[in-house]
């Protein structure tokens, strides 16, 4: 499809835009309709990639066409088919039968299957996305029609009620019903009230009387507001917005009826609207301003320098707008608009088709010819955007890779920068993404910039983030207690973070280095208390082990250590009475030893064991402060003495004596 229409432009305005060099001249632009494909029937409607073409005549034939592969599916349905729309399924369309009686069908191709959905006029068919509605006329009412309204979900083939009360028209104005791409629904109910039903849930958005004089009408909705018109006293009518319909536009003058589309549109929170008055009582026509409220709320009027009489065509994502105006009473020249670059204007001289916006591209069908807006001026890239940047960065972390999600086709056309704080990064082209490295980078905050520039413009993004320093930590053991003088002494270690362990470090502590003997488990206690019964006679080595709770550091966990000391001659303390300490000498011993420090008023039991187990004697001590005890017969080796208060009943302690 190398043949293209060309047709001379005229630059009606020319802001200059930032990015021009030139700040005295503009050069005319030349635009022109260049043909994409040539379709095997009428274009009804272009989505997805897809063309939905019917025949003229009372045999339209439908069928899809794919504009990438240029195959053809049929659609088998035999009759007239008025209207319709390309689905992600398929397509839905609305069919006209012969004969004067007979009523309009929806039918819905999905995925191959030819679905009979309901009978309704052709004019209430609306689809978006996955979502389409109709309605059913189900009495009059005088002036008015009561429609019951329907939301049909093409992915699962399932149909909903919304509303038996839908007004299809009211004092003579033909109103209509709305759906989204996300499923949302707007409509006018009995009290000609705006609705909004999402996810089973309606919510009532104005409070008209529910007069014939007054209320709203001919919503309009991208998902995110919903622009419709007020009908007063006067029936004159307002162009109205806000998140979910909530807030308010400018008014237009009150004489003109703002119809939807041509009136107004709304297109990912952009809101361009029309308002309209007469030069002077002498001069019989129209004269248009142009309005466009962007994704902030912040509305403006958009110059048209000279063009002073036109309607909207199409508004697209990005704010920019396709006007249609006048020539005598004929609708035939397309003006483009381009409010990011400073609301210039470029002209088409053509014939008026059918406008789409599809993939960052203009296609105006004209019967069966699908043209796409070509210039001799470029338009300016896309506004760069990525994902998978992080805030912080962690200055051990490994490589990290951030994609950049519109990389432009073309890169040869478009060149593309990528710099990290000034310094460039290259980009893989096999899956758009650049990759760096924190450990390369100094601490602190650090820019980030992508910057797509073409033979037009320059078009850039930037965010910053933060490399963070990472934490190595630090852990000092202590002891009150390194010598242990009796028995049982407690000893209560303490375990001080010095550096790196963050905000809430955990602690283990453990008889060894590699924590197998576990002394306390994991947590966020930085004590230990540790009864000196459980130390062996001589040095005792405490580990304390702090695992920082910082996400940015060298190494995990810091360990240190303390050395405990308990004496052969550590004696036990008796808890009752005085709390006198009961001792054992002499140790080492020979052939005899002595237990001191008794209470005169208990009964004890003193047992002395080899360390094999083998007892050596056990003995009843009454009414005594001590006990002596002759061991000629001993060998020499490690004994435990055992001191039994049969008074209490329990075990004071153990001491371990030495035979030299």
């Amino acid at each position: 499809m190398s043949s293209s229409l060309r047709f001379i432009a005229v630059l009606i305005i020319g802001f200059v835009p930032q990015f021009a060099v030139a700040q005295t001249t503009v050069s005319p632009t030349i635009l022109y309709l260049q043909e994409y494909r040539k379709a095997p029937a009428r274009i009804i409607d272009f989505n997805y990639n897809k063309l939905l073409v019917i025949d003229n005549g009372p045999q339209s034939n439908p069928r899809l066409y794919d504009v990438l592969n240029q195959s053809i599916t049929a659609i088998p349905y035999q009759g007239r088919v008025m209207s319709g729309y390309v689905t992600p399924q398929g397509a839905v369309f609305c069919t006209r039968p012969s004969g004067a009686s007979a009523i309009d069908s929806i039918y819905d191709f999905n995925n191959g299957t030819l679905i009979s959905v309901a009978q309704s006029d052709t004019s209430t068919l609306k689809a978006a996305g996955s979502f389409c509605i109709w309605a059913k006329t189900s009495a009059s009412a005088g002036i008015s029609l009561v429609d019951s309204l329907f939301l049909r979900d093409l992915s699962t083939q399932t149909n909903t009620l919304v509303t038996h009360y839908a007004l299809d028209h009211t004092a003579g104005l033909g109103t209509s019903n709305e759906i989204a791409a996300n499923g949302l629904v707007a409509y006018i109910d009995s009290t000609q009230n705006l609705v909004k039903y999402l996810n089973n849930s309606h919510t009532v958005l104005t409070t008209y009387p529910g007069t014939i004089s007054i209320g709203a009408a001919n919503p309009l909705s991208d998902g995110h507001n919903i622009v419709y018109t007020v009908k007063d006293e006067s029936t004159t009518y307002a162009v109205t917005t806000g998140p979910q319909g909530d807030a308010g536009l400018t008014m237009p003058t009150r004489d003109w009826h703002a119809s939807p589309q041509t009136g107004y549109q709304v297109n990912n929170k952009f809101v361009a609207f029309i308002r309209t008055g007469y030069f002077s009582p002498e001069v019989p026509f129209f004269t248009n301003q142009l309005w466009l409220r962007d994704t902030l709320g912040v509305q403006a009027q958009v110059p048209t320098g000279t063009a002073t009489s036109f309607s909207l065509d199409h508004l697209n994502p990005h704010g920019d707008i396709m006007l249609q105006s006048r020539y005598g009473n004929t609708f035939r020249i397309i003006r483009l608009l381009l409010p990011r670059l400073g609301s210039t204007i470029y002209q088409i001289d053509t014939a008026a088709g059918k406008t789409y916006y599809r993939d960052t591209t203009w296609y105006i069908a004209i019967d069966s010819t699908l043209y796409t807006l070509k210039s001799t001026l470029e338009e300016p890239p896309p506004v760069p955007q990525w994902q998978a940047l992080k805030a912080t960065y962690c200055q051990t972390a490994g490589a990290q890779k951030v994609k950049i999600m519109n990389l432009p086709a073309d890169t040869s056309k478009t060149h593309v920068r990528v710099q990290l704080s000034g310094i460039a990064l290259p980009v893989n082209l096999a899956d758009s993404t650049v990759t760096f490295s924190p450990a390369a980078l100094s601490t602190g905050t650090q820019t980030f910039d992508v910057t797509y520039t073409n033979g037009h413009a320059s078009s850039s993004g930037n965010a910053t983030f933060i490399v963070i320093t990472a934490v190595t930590p630090l852990v000092k053991l202590s002891t009150d207690v390194t010598n242990v003088p009796v028995l049982p002494t407690p000893v209560i270690l303490t375990a001080t973070n010095m550096a790196g362990g963050g905000t809430t470090p955990q602690y283990t502590f453990a008889k060894d280095r590699a924590f197998t003997s576990i002394l306390q488990a994991q947590s966020t206690s930085n004590q230990l208390t540790l009864s000196s019964g459980n130390l062996a006679i001589g040095s005792n080595k405490i580990y304390a082990r702090m695992t920082t709770s910082d996400t940015c550091y060298t190494v995990a966990s810091a360990v240190d250590s303390v050395v405990i000391t308990r004496s052969l001659f550590s004696g036990i303390v008796d808890p009752d009475g005085s709390k006198q300490t009961i001792r054992v000498l002499p140790n080492p011993f020979y052939r005899w030893i002595m237990v001191t420090g008794l209470d005169r008023s208990k009964s004890y039991l003193i047992t002395l064991t080899r360390s094999n187990g083998q007892q050596v004697f056990q003995r009843p001590v009454i009414n005594s402060f001590f006990a002596e005890f002759h061991l000629s017969e001993t060998q020499k080796g490690l004994y435990i003495l055992t001191i039994y208060d049969k008074t209490n009943d329990r075990i004071l302690g153990n001491m371990r004596l030495l035979r030299m």
